[in-house]
């Protein structure tokens, strides 16, 4: 509703970003240890390789929010499934999104 009506969309939070409560907004698997690509053990059908959305990282940076500020640098670090090389973090930027790291970012 909000991006109908012209408006921003984002998820700020102080905690890591994929944690339930900051997750909830714009991802869904089965177990909340699902967090990043590596961390998909208990999420076998959320796999991408298993035609799932991915992890919670993943849905993130798929949601296309406006802006996903908050913690869990080391989740969108995590390499993709194999055979990719790059990582939720090289995604993100792939898709447009200027990720910072520092408070001068």
């Amino acid at each position: 509703m909000a991006r109908a009506n012209g408006l921003a969309t984002g998820n700020v939070s102080t905690a890591e970003l994929t944690d339930a409560t900051p997750a909830a907004l714009g991802a869904h698997v089965n177990d909340r240890g699902c967090a990043g690509p590596v961390d998909m053990r208990a999420c076998p059908a959320f796999r991408r390789s298993a035609g799932g959305p991915g992890s919670i990282a993943e849905q993130l940076v798929d949601h296309d929010f406006d802006v996903l500020l908050g913690g869990g640098r080391q989740r969108f670090a995590q390499p993709l499934e194999a055979p990719a090389a790059e990582s939720v973090t090289d995604t993100a930027r792939a898709r447009g999104y200027a990720v910072v790291t520092d408070a001068a970012g």
